[in-house]
């Protein structure tokens, strides 16, 4: 349909319906999701079920977190060593406990090259008993030169995708 728009212009009357004109292509309307609802339908639709399970304390099963802080604040390596407890399959992390059922991890790092971060991570190690060692090189997987050093657009995104879809992870870092 075509519709003639605007305000009517003074001493001019609003457009009649005989100024609505059929348009010989129709196109179809697309709808989007909507991306909001009033706290009203949210505690309705929530209010009934169980909530979300913490893995450690702060972090809920199913969510998206950040972590951050200053540079050189060693949050690189508290989730180096959250991510090896949960891929060692340990109940614990720092005296919390640890509540997943998938325990396989993807470590994806953007800040430094692959070559560092192993040099590190066999230090790490070193403090895993043989028995979680084993398990840990099944469990936790690394970002290595091939993947985007930056999430610029499309490609990138499929890049993470296809990596994520191919390891059938339970936590991404």
């Amino acid at each position: 349909m075509n519709i003639k728009t605007g305000d009517p212009k003074e001493g001019q009357d609003a457009p009649s319906s005989n100024e609505i004109q059929e348009s010989p292509i129709q196109s179809e309307e697309i709808v989007s999701p909507r991306r909001a609802d009033p706290l009203g339908e949210l505690i309705k639709k929530y209010k009934n079920e169980p909530p979300p399970s913490l893995i450690i304390p702060g972090v809920k099963q199913g969510v998206l977190g950040f972590l951050f802080g200053p540079s050189k604040s060693g949050k690189t390596i508290y989730l180096e060593n959250l991510m090896f407890s949960i891929a060692a399959g340990r109940d614990s992390f720092i005296g919390s406990p640890l509540r997943c059922d998938n325990r396989k991890c993807l470590f994806v790092s953007y800040e430094e090259n692959s070559r560092s971060r192993c040099d590190r991570n066999m230090k790490q190690l070193s403090e895993f008993t043989e028995e979680e060692k084993s398990v840990i090189m099944e469990n936790y997987i690394a970002s290595n030169q091939y993947m985007p050093k930056f999430v610029l657009g499309e490609e990138e995104w499929d890049a993470l995708e296809d990596t994520i879809n191919q390891e059938l992870l339970g936590w991404i870092l």
